[in-house]
């Protein structure tokens, strides 16, 4: 039996090459792809409209001719005044046609909520039962063309 110091050594480095690359780490997953509700949605809105049961919420109005969303990602954050007043979690779903949001409290305040959605062009309406109504009584399902009357909705242009 010979001794072949060269074929000792390449067979060394080839198992240590071997050794390397099969430790080396796997790579990095892609990137999930946005939700295009999501991504539609993000930017400024102003207020433009608040409603009470359809009709004009003249009590609601003086605070939220104020109010501003911003959506970040998955965050929404409500300036009052122009000061960062909130910021909350936000998940968007479609639920056959129709679109539902949900609300969740983030380090600075908020409270959960959820309700409808609608986007058309530059116009976002969304709609829920105030969850600071504890006393008013949930007097049926969310909807745009017929709200109930402890349903609220808020129509936002987008700041441009």
């Amino acid at each position: 039996m010979r001794f072949d110091a060269g074929g000792l050594i390449g067979t060394g480095l080839l198992l240590g090459l071997v050794g390397v690359l099969s430790a080396a780490p796997a790579p990095l997953p892609r990137p999930a792809r946005p939700d295009p509700e999501l991504r539609s949605i993000q930017g400024r809105w102003k207020v433009v409209e608040a409603l009470q049961g359809g009709k004009r919420d003249d009590v609601a109005w003086p605070l939220l001719r104020t109010v501003e969303f911003d959506f970040r990602g998955d965050t929404r954050h409500v300036y009052v005044e122009k000061e960062l007043a909130l910021s909350s979690r936000l998940v968007l779903r479609r639920n056959g046609s129709r679109r539902e949001w949900k609300l969740r409290p983030s380090e600075t305040r908020g409270f959960p909520a959820s309700g409808i959605y609608s986007m058309e062009g530059d116009t976002l309406r969304i709609a829920y039962q105030n969850p600071l109504d504890v006393d008013v009584p949930v007097s049926g399902p969310l909807s745009f063309d017929e709200p109930a009357a402890t349903q609220r909705t808020i129509i936002f242009t987008r700041v441009r």
